[in-house]
C-alpha cells in the first residue's frame, strides 16, 4: 500500500485474524505485508491510496470479520 496524499490508519492482522498493531500512515509511506491481513480507515477526505498485490494472493483473499473492529 502506498499513500499518495493524506493519511490512513492501517490495522494489521495475523493469519488467525488477531489484531497485531494499528499504524498511522501519511503521504509517502509504504506498507508491505507478507502474511496476515490488513484494513484501513481514511483519516481525511484528501487521502489517496494505491493498493497492489500479486495475482496469486488475490485468489486466496478472505474478508475479516469487521464486527470486531471499532
Amino acid at each position: 500500500m502506498y499513500i499518495y496524499s493524506g493519511g490512513v490508519m492501517a490495522s494489521i492482522y495475523d493469519e488467525e485474524e488477531n489484531l497485531i498493531e494499528e499504524l498511522q500512515l501519511q503521504e509517502g509511506d509504504v506498507l508491505i505485508l507478507l502474511a496476515g491481513g490488513h484494513g484501513y480507515r481514511i483519516l481525511d477526505n484528501a487521502a489517496k491510496v494505491l493498493e497492489k498485490e500479486p495475482s496469486a494472493a488475490a485468489l486466496e483473499k478472505v474478508s475479516l470479520n469487521t464486527d470486531l473492529i471499532t
